[in-house]
Formats: structure tokens, sequence, C-alpha cells
């Protein structure tokens, strides 16, 4: 199973109240930014649940391709302690470095994996008992300053559906949350919302699906966003043929 598969079970596995967590783990920061002067971070994984936990940590690159996220390992970076055990309340301090150079005009990419191991001898619980797994993003800044630089192009796909191509030719990820379509000459109508946060890793582009009733074609839409910095709007600009 692929560790983009594998979080995704954890995913489900927190939505679907027939499933069961072996442990449960908090983690902070949620996002690692490292650079070439600031190369290393600490994070905190506490046990939150109420029995002892132990969790492996392993070190993946983050890309993306055919709109969709991809991982596999990677030695640009090390986590340790590799491998530890919590006991319920307890905190462990995960250390993460870089072990390369920082690219001179693109952010590198990659991801925190924390998987829980489950117990030889596991509680027995009520329904399906799914190890938790939890993928911390983990950003290498470039040495020159750089900022993402998104387009969005929307095409039709279906009836009442249609994609949202967000295409980043910056050198820097775009990170978007509660992202909107608006109609441009009247910001205050929502066409779609889509909730889930959106990565737009840099020279690569990303896809959304909405469902809604299309504005005739050639109305001027934007996208409205929050991104870390503040909110921001840029236009959608025509499909390419």
């Amino acid at each position: 199973m692929s560790t983009f598969i594998q979080t995704i079970a954890w995913l489900a596995a927190a939505i679907l109240p027939c499933l069961t967590h072996a442990g449960s783990f908090s983690i902070n920061p949620v996002r690692i930014e490292l650079s070439g002067t600031r190369p290393t971070a600490l994070v905190q994984v506490k046990n939150t649940g109420d029995a002892p936990v132990t969790v492996q940590l392993s070190t993946l690159a983050w890309s993306q391709a055919g709109g969709e996220d991809h991982m596999e390992r990677s030695r640009d970076l090390l986590a340790t302690p590799p491998v530890f055990t919590l006991a319920p309340g307890a905190v462990q301090a995960v250390r993460v470095g870089a072990l390369r150079k920082p690219d001179p005009a693109t952010e590198s990419t990659y991801r925190l994996l924390l998987q829980e191991i489950p117990s030889a001898n596991p509680p027995v619980l009520n329904g399906l008992q799914v190890a938790l797994n939890v993928s911390v993003p983990v950003f290498l800044a470039a040495v020159r300053p750089v900022v993402p630089r998104v387009e969005a192009r929307l095409r039709r796909d279906g009836e009442q559906e249609f994609m949202l191509r967000l295409s980043n030719q910056g050198g820097a990820t775009a990170h978007f949350l509660n992202l909107a379509l608006i109609s441009k000459e009247a910001p205050e109508k929502v066409v779609a919302t889509h909730a889930a946060a959106v990565y737009v890793l840099p020279g690569q582009a990303r896809e959304l699906r909405f469902r809604s009733s299309m504005p005739e074609t050639g109305h001027p839409l934007k996208v409205r966003a929050e991104t870390r910095p503040g909110p921001i709007e840029f236009d959608v600009l025509p499909s390419l043929p």
C-alpha cells in the first residue's frame, strides 16, 4: 500500500464510526519550515490516548503529477528518533533536519510520516482497528526569496460539473483554504466552494472538481481563498482549447 493511500486510510478512519484507532496522538506544529539558515526544527508528538503508543517516522519526497500527490522515500531529511513509544499523556520531541542544500530558486517539498505500530496484543474493540498515520508537510525554502504564482482556468466536465485547474509557475508552494469561485461582477455571489485545504507545489498543477449550476459561458469569475499571508483573489482565465 502506498504512503498516499495509507494517509487516505487514516482520514477515512477519522470520519467512519465503524473504525477504531489503536492509539491516538497529536502533533505540533502541523507544518515544518526549514531553510539554509535554519536547517532543523523540533516537533512535539503527544499521546492523547489512554494506552501506550509506538510511533515510527519516515521522510518522504512530495511531488505532484497528473493532478495528484505522490510520495516516495527520501534521504534528503533526517527525523529522529526514528521509533519511540509514548505512555499516555507523554510528549516526545522529534528533530527534523535537512541533509541537502536548498535549491537556489525553488522550494523543496517533503512529508514527515508518523505511523503507529500496532500493539502485538491489541485490546478487543468493536469494529475494524486501524493504525493511525499522519502526514505533515515539510518545506525547505529556496536560497532566493520566492513566491507562488498561480493561474486558474475553468472547463466544463459534464452538464453541472466543471474542473478548476490551478497551475503554479512560482518558486514556492501555494496553500489555499476555503477556496471559492465567485462572480467577478458580483463578488457576493458564490458559484461553488471547496472546503478542503489545497496545495499546489512549484511548477505543478492541481485540478479540483466542482458540481454547481454554471454561469453562462464567458461570465467572468474569480478565485477567492485564504492563505497564510492573508485572503487572496485572482481571476479565472478562459479555458484552453
